[in-house]
C-alpha cells in the first residue's frame, strides 16, 4: 500500500555535469534498449537533438524547481534577426536566422536557448499552477528536493549468473506528497474536449519512468512506497495545469515492466546478444476502438 513520504537524506550529490558523466543506466538509455535492442547496441539511438519544446521544458522545470534567480542564470533569450524588407523575424530556416542562432549559441555558455515568448510563457504557467487548487500542493508539499540525482544498482539473474546494473535517475520532486514529476505537452485535449494527455502518459511511457524512479527510491534510499503524482503543464494558450494521481495498483503493474526491461537488458549484455524486435513476424490481435475516438 502507498505509504506516507518520509524526508530521506540524498547522499549523492551530483551537479547536472556530473550526472551526465556517470556511466550507470537511465531510464532514457533503458526505454532506447527495449524499443529495438539490436539497433540500440549499434548505436542509433544515441545522438537526440535537442528541440525547441525539450528547450522549453528544461526551462519550465528550472523556473519551478529551482526559482527565478537560477532561471535567470541558466537560460538566454534569443532574438531573431529581422528581415528588413518585411519588418518580420527571419524564419528558422533561412541562413540568416541558422547564422545569428550558431553565433549566439558560441556566446551561450551552456545556458538553455529560449525565445522571449518562452520566457512570458513559463512565467504565465508558473502564475497558473501556483493558483491552481491542487498542483502547487502537490508538488511542493511540506517538506522535499528537488531534481535530485539518484544511483543505485539492481543484481538480476541472467540466466548465466548474477548481473549488477548500477543505475541512476533524476527525479522532479521528492516531498511529503511522494514521487512528483513534471511533463509538459502542448495541448491536454482536442477540440472535442477528449483528454489526449492520457495516451501520452503511456505513448512516452511515463509511468515505467515513474516506476524506474520508485524501485532506486525504495530499494535503495529507504524510502517508504509512496504515491506518485504527474503535474502536467500546457504550452500553448490557455496554459492549463493539472494533476494527475497514479494509483497505487497501476504504480505497482508500471515497477513489474520496469522490472522486466531491466532483466531484459541484463540478459542480452550477459549474452552479448542483441535481437531487432522486427526480426519476427509481428500480429495485430485486438482492435483498440479508444485509440479512433
Amino acid at each position: 500500500m502507498y505509504q506516507q513520504a518520509t524526508p530521506i537524506n540524498f547522499d549523492w550529490n551530483a551537479d547536472a555535469a556530473t550526472y551526465r558523466a556517470d556511466s550507470a543506466l537511465n531510464f532514457h538509455t533503458l526505454r532506447d534498449f527495449h524499443r529495438d535492442p539490436k539497433a540500440f547496441h549499434e548505436g542509433y539511438f544515441a545522438e537526440r537533438e535537442e528541440s525547441d519544446a525539450m528547450r522549453f521544458g528544461t526551462a519550465l522545470h528550472c523556473l519551478l524547481l529551482q526559482g527565478r534567480d537560477a532561471f535567470d542564470a541558466q537560460t538566454a533569450v534569443f532574438d531573431p534577426p529581422i528581415n528588413e524588407k518585411t519588418g518580420e523575424p527571419f524564419g528558422t530556416a533561412t541562413k540568416a536566422y541558422r547564422e545569428a542562432y550558431e553565433a549566439f549559441l558560441a556566446d551561450a555558455n551552456g545556458k538553455t536557448i529560449i525565445s522571449a515568448q518562452d520566457v512570458a510563457t513559463c512565467e504565465k504557467l508558473q502564475t497558473e499552477l501556483l493558483l491552481h487548487p491542487n498542483a502547487a500542493k502537490v508538488l511542493y508539499g511540506d517538506f522535499g528536493a528537488s531534481e535530485v540525482a539518484l544511483r543505485g544498482s539492481f543484481t538480476i539473474d541472467s540466466g548465466e549468473g548474477e548481473v549488477e546494473i548500477p543505475v541512476k535517475g533524476m527525479i522532479d520532486r521528492y516531498c511529503s506528497s511522494g514521487l512528483v514529476e513534471i511533463k509538459t505537452t502542448a495541448a491536454f485535449d482536442d477540440v472535442y474536449g477528449r483528454d489526449r494527455f492520457r495516451y501520452t502518459i503511456y505513448d512516452y511511457q511515463y509511468l515505467v519512468q515513474l516506476a524506474f524512479y520508485h524501485k532506486i527510491l525504495t530499494e535503495f534510499y529507504g524510502a517508504p512506497f509512496v504515491p506518485c503524482w504527474i503535474v502536467a503543464l500546457e504550452r500553448i494558450a490557455p496554459n492549463r495545469v493539472a494533476v494527475y494521481a497514479i494509483e497505487e495498483d497501476v504504480i505497482t503493474k508500471a515497477r513489474d515492466v520496469a522490472s522486466a526491461w531491466l532483466i531484459e537488458y541484463a540478459r542480452s549484455k550477459a549474452a552479448s546478444v542483441f535481437h531487432s524486435r522486427y526480426d519476427e513476424i509481428r500480429t495485430i490481435q485486438n482492435y483498440d476502438y479508444s485509440r479512433d475516438i
